[in-house]
This record gives structure tokens, C-alpha cells and sequence, in this order.
């Protein structure tokens, strides 16, 4: 990993090897990337925005309101961002003569209560941890690092982005230091801590059940409330059994997740959901009316 200015970008350039590889795939279904532009550091940012479920936490104790950083973290990124519930933390250091700056520049953003600037002495770290399946370290200030690449201020960074099952120990770890320990402090009651994942959550033969006394049920897109929207646009995966599962915050602080996996009798072609372990009663007609009806039974609709 290679940093510095002007004259360390040039060998960089110069140097062949840095060109072979940016991502390396394992058999545990992680990945880790190597991000060592300025291009692949916004695409980075911004595509961590786009998908984030639950919750962003960005490390950015140097600010300097003429680097740019307005271009990436957009009024409307943080906006769309907060209006699907994700809850971003921005931790700055507390000494920082430009934290007034980015405070005004943040404004009534901070209004929200999934929007949260935590301030922290003496930090130097740039973590970012998203939904805790992806954490990235490196040398990139978000908040300070010139995005014009002809400037004398511009150096050249590099970040590790590790995502999949891979980056769960590297996650609890940062949790379990020092500063994991007094950022969980100071978000209080606002942060969910760590959260466990799974990948496979039943075998495939629990996907067979017997539908011959099923209750069909739908739910009308004319009829969705803008709750209904909000859960159907968050972003749910397929498990290795190709089931379509979601985890989901629980409303107690430190309490895990839910988890929602949703099934389907092809025999009827119906669809229901199990939640934390438990299968709804009734099938409904789609995919979407089952995720609904999960959101329901959770109290969350």
C-alpha cells in the first residue's frame, strides 16, 4: 500500500504490479478490494450510500471546507439516505477548527433522528462500516482529501475494503477497541451495535410445505402506504438456499435482528414468509405481499 503526494503518485503509475489486481475473491463468500484512486474512492462512498440498509458510519476527523467533499456527500445523497431510515454517523475530531463549517453545511440534515455527528478527541482513523457486512480502512480523509488532482494538496490514497463473512472478526473487532467502545458510548440509545448475519437460515426441505389448506391473500399497490413502499424498497438478499431474507434492526437497543425469510409453494405458486424461525399463517399472492405481511406480524407497518 502506497501513499503520499505528487512524486509517489508518479511511481505508483510507474509501477506495473499496481496495475494486476483491485479485488480478491474468496471460498467464504468475501471480498476484499483494494481502492487506490480518487475515482474509486467516490464510486466507493457513494455506492456505500446507495446500499446501505440500516446504518453508515464514517470516521472523518479532518475537515477542510475547500476539498470538495460537498461533491460527494450530496444534500440529496444524505437526504434519500435518511428517508429509507438508514442512520448515518459522521465522527469528526472535537478540536477540529473546521467542525463549525461542516455543522452549517450539514444543517437542518441534523434534524433528522437517523442523522448523527458524534465528535471524539485525538482520533486519526478513516473507518467506514456499513450495515456491519463491509468495513474499509485507509489513509483517504473523506472529509478533508482534495478531489482536484492537479492540486499540490492532492496526495494519493489507498483504502481495504473487506465485505461478506470475511469481515465480521475485523467488525467486532473495531467494536471491542478503544475507540469501537467510545463511539458505542457516545451514539448511546441511537446505536444498534454489532449485529449478527447468516447466510443460510433453513434447509432446502422446509421449503416444501403442504399448501392444501392455504388462505390466498393480496395486497393492492394502489393501496400502500408510503410505510409499504419504505419496506419493500430496502435492500433484501438471496440466501445460498435462493430465498429472498432480510435482516432487520429489532426496536430494542443491542437485541440482534430479525430475521425475515420469504418462501414459495411452487405447487400453488403462493408465497408466505417466516420471521425469526416462525411461519406466518396464510399464503399470499406474491413475494411482495408476503414481505408485507412480515412487516405487519413485526409491528413495523
Amino acid at each position: 500500500m502506497q501513499y503520499g503526494n505528487l512524486h509517489q503518485i508518479n511511481q505508483y503509475k510507474d509501477d506495473p504490479e499496481n496495475n494486476e489486481a483491485d479485488v480478491w475473491e474468496f471460498d467464504d463468500y468475501t471480498e476484499l478490494h483494494y481502492i487506490h484512486s480518487l475515482e474509486a474512492h467516490r464510486d466507493f462512498i457513494f455506492n456505500a450510500f446507495k446500499n446501505a440498509q440500516f446504518k453508515i458510519i464514517i470516521f472523518c476527523p479532518f475537515i477542510n471546507s475547500d476539498s470538495g467533499y460537498q461533491h460527494d456527500f450530496t444534500k440529496r445523497l444524505l437526504k434519500r439516505t435518511l428517508s429509507r431510515r438508514v442512520h448515518i454517523y459522521f465522527i469528526c475530531r472535537t478540536n477540529d477548527y473546521k467542525l463549525s463549517d461542516f455543522q452549517n453545511y450539514l444543517a437542518n440534515l441534523l434534524q433528522s433522528p437517523y442523522m448523527h455527528l458524534i465528535t471524539m478527541h485525538d482520533i486519526h482513523l478513516k473507518t467506514v462500516i456499513v450495515d456491519d457486512e463491509m468495513i474499509a480502512e485507509g489513509s483517504f480523509n473523506w472529509l478533508s482529501a482534495s478531489r482536484e488532482e492537479d492540486s499540490p494538496y492532492h496526495n494519493h490514497e489507498v483504502t481495504l475494503m473487506l465485505s461478506g463473512n470475511g469481515s465480521r472478526d475485523s467488525i467486532k473487532n473495531f467494536y471491542d477497541s478503544d475507540v469501537g467502545r467510545e463511539f458505542d458510548r457516545l451514539a448511546g440509545s441511537r446505536f444498534n451495535g454489532y449485529t449478527e448475519r447468516e447466510d443460510s437460515y433453513f434447509s432446502d426441505d422446509e421449503n416444501s410445505n403442504d399448501n392444501s389448506n392455504s388462505n390466498s391473500n393480496s395486497y393492492h399497490s394502489n393501496s400502500l402506504t408510503d410505510n409499504d413502499r419504505w419496506w419493500l424498497s430496502l435492500h433484501w438478499r438471496i440466501s445460498r438456499n435462493g430465498n429472498t431474507c432480510l435482516n432487520f434492526p429489532r426496536r430494542n437497543n443491542n437485541q440482534g435482528t430479525h430475521t425475515i425469510v420469504i418462501i414459495q409453494n411452487d405447487r400453488e405458486n403462493s408465497f408466505s414468509a417466516i420471521v425469526d424461525n416462525l411461519q406466518l399463517d396464510g399464503w399470499f399472492d406474491s413475494e411482495d405481499d408476503a414481505k408485507l405481511a412480515a412487516g405487519n406480524y413485526l409491528g413495523l407497518l
